[in-house]
């Protein structure tokens, strides 16, 4: 707040400042990073406004888009993003606001185009890659292109072992090969979680899931074994409950 107050006050003292645009970009910086999203885009719309040849033009308009898609504004976002793409095509920021551009496309369930965006940035070095390369085998599952998301997140695992969100990935295939019928191959992915994350969250829920394969192949003591695991090494928690019901 203090440096809201000392923003405007330079707006205030000095409107004509060499600086006033950056001063006004800085306030918009501030709002965003204190989650102050409408205000956030206001001072950017104001910095555009006042000062259409301001050399921080790209810098904002990023920012807008940014603004926008934390305040769930995705189709503005998708749109604020795409014109950064088109007016600077090349730059440090791009690939973010591709990212950005993709992430905005498919929470507004428009997989094909956040597909397109996804493969284009899979060779992208860093977190960028990984996560395009996850986001990508999201598209096909929710595009119901079980086949393209199986291999998908197959080559992932593949690229990216040992990032967090491997487990969220074997989760799935124990998941998928649960609701196929392959038991077996169900067990693997749970069990891997279970054996190679035992620090992880998602702990709980593996122990539950690899119960209720066992459950559905008949395996019943080894059910009731992994239950009464569960509910012995997570006393009080969700999945806890859910296996003393099944006891």
């Amino acid at each position: 707040d203090n440096n809201v107050k000392e923003s405007l006050a330079f707006f205030d003292k000095y409107p004509d400042s060499y600086w006033a645009d950056y001063a006004q970009y800085q306030l918009g910086n501030i709002f965003l990073v204190t989650e102050r999203y409408n205000q956030a885009v206001i001072a950017y719309q104001s910095v555009l406004a006042n000062f259409p040849n301001t050399s921080l033009r790209p810098k904002i308009i990023f920012q807008l888009g940014t603004a926008y898609f934390r305040k769930n504004d995705f189709e503005r976002a998708a749109s604020e993003f795409s014109a950064f793409l088109k007016d600077f095509p090349s730059g440090e920021m791009v690939a973010q606001a591709k990212m950005y551009l993709a992430n905005s496309f498919y929470n507004m369930s428009r997989y094909a185009e956040a597909l397109a965006a996804y493969r284009e940035l899979t060779s992208a070095s860093g977190d960028l890659g990984m996560m395009a390369s996850y986001q990508t085998a999201w598209c096909y599952y929710s595009m119901q292109n079980q086949s393209a998301a199986v291999e998908a997140f197959s080559a992932f695992l593949k690229a990216y072992p040992s990032s967090e969100m491997a487990i969220d990935v074997k989760f799935w295939f124990g998941e998928y090969y649960k609701s196929k019928g392959r038991f077996e191959k169900a067990r693997e992915y749970f069990s891997s979680i279970i054996k190679d994350y035992p620090s992880s969250d998602m702990v709980e829920e593996a122990l539950y899931q690899l119960a209720l394969t066992s459950m559905d192949e008949g395996r019943t003591d080894d059910a009731v074994a992994r239950l009464e695991e569960l509910a012995a090494k997570f006393p009080g928690s969700g999945p806890a409950r859910a296996a003393y019901r099944k006891l």
